[in-house]
């Protein structure tokens, strides 16, 4: 069965989506723009709508119980590719070793004029993080 996750604590860019899914164990962030509590696109720099962006992603993932180091891959769309060191500054105070998969593609336009958009996959581990604490030999799936 999905499982609709809606970040109640941002307005929606379009009304035909879920913020995000879940299907057992695994969780599909919809594509997350910069968009303030207020409901208007950020106009920050890129650093500013990266923060959001996360932050957004991250409202989705605590729906299902989780938090960013359950990613596993974001896919990350700039308007201007050339800002994507900026953009990687933010992504690396967030993130740590082991970091997700990424992508990060160059386009033409982003809805209301956004510098990025993000989108993500994550896997809830949890089950098995307590299975392989109880397994005294370990495990090879936590090693």
């Amino acid at each position: 069965m999905i499982e609709s996750l809606e970040n109640t604590g941002v307005p929606q860019a379009c009304g035909t989506k879920s913020d995000g899914v879940r299907l057992g164990d695994f969780i599909f962030v919809s594509g997350q723009l910069p968009i303030n509590t207020d409901g208007t696109m950020s106009t920050g720099d890129i650093k500013e709508q990266t923060r959001l962006c996360l932050d957004h992603v991250k409202g989705v993932l605590q729906k299902a119980g989780l938090d960013l180091r359950y990613v596993l891959q974001i896919r990350i769309y700039l308007s201007d590719i050339s800002e994507e060191a900026a953009m990687c500054e933010v992504f690396n105070e967030v993130f740590n070793a082991p970091y997700p998969a990424r992508s990060c593609v160059g386009v033409a336009g982003l809805q209301g004029g956004a510098k990025i958009e993000m989108e993500a996959y994550a896997v809830d581990t949890r089950a098995l993080e307590i299975l392989c604490r109880e397994n005294s030999t370990g495990c090879a799936s936590c090693h």
